[in-house]
This record gives structure tokens, sequence and C-alpha cells, in this order.
């Protein structure tokens, strides 16, 4: 069910990450099974295993990240720059969102 990422920091807890629109290549279930022990562990080892077309979409070409983008953790919303802090515990679920817009 989609791609295995390891993230070899800290204590490392079992969590799914969910993504939208195409941003995990190869997953036709737009769903990763992860270890990872911290918020901002995660989002870097994703950055480093999924490239370009993971990257894109959520941070800017300087690394920032883009205004309106944000991680839901268990259903809880936070902007990307609010989750240096968070600790992950098995089965958490985070789902990563990109900008949203249209007209």
């Amino acid at each position: 069910m989609g791609k295995t990422v390891s993230v070899t920091k800290g204590n490392l807890a079992k969590i799914k990450v969910r993504l939208l629109l195409d941003l995990i290549p190869g997953s036709d279930k737009g769903e990763l099974k992860v270890d990872a022990g911290d918020m901002l562990g995660l989002i870097e080892s994703l950055k480093r295993d999924l490239g370009e077309a993971f990257r894109q979409p959520l941070y800017t070409a300087s690394g920032e990240p883009r205004p309106h983008s944000f991680v839901c953790l268990n259903g809880r919303a936070y902007g990307l720059n609010d989750v240096t802090n968070l600790s992950l515990r098995d089965g958490d679920v985070v789902l990563l969102v990109p900008p949203v817009g249209g007209g």
C-alpha cells in the first residue's frame, strides 16, 4: 500500500501519511506507511526520499513553506511552519495538503 519511508531520528512511531493531488511518486493510493519520531524529521525525510514531486507543491524554490499549505495530525490542522515541535506516536495519521485554488 504505497512506499515505506524510514526516518532514523529518535524513537520511531508507525504512522500513516496521506498526501493529496498526486504528491506521492509511484503511489496509487495516496498513502504511505512511515516510521518517524517527529513531524520535522518526517517532512525532511519525505522531501529527501520523494524529491521534487513532493517538495514543489508544498515549498517554494527557496525552501519556504508555500502560503496556505498545511498538515493535519489526527484531524488537527497546523501550518507547515508550526510543526517543528510535534512528536509522533504509533497509529498517528498525517495529512499533507498543498495550497488549493481555483475559481
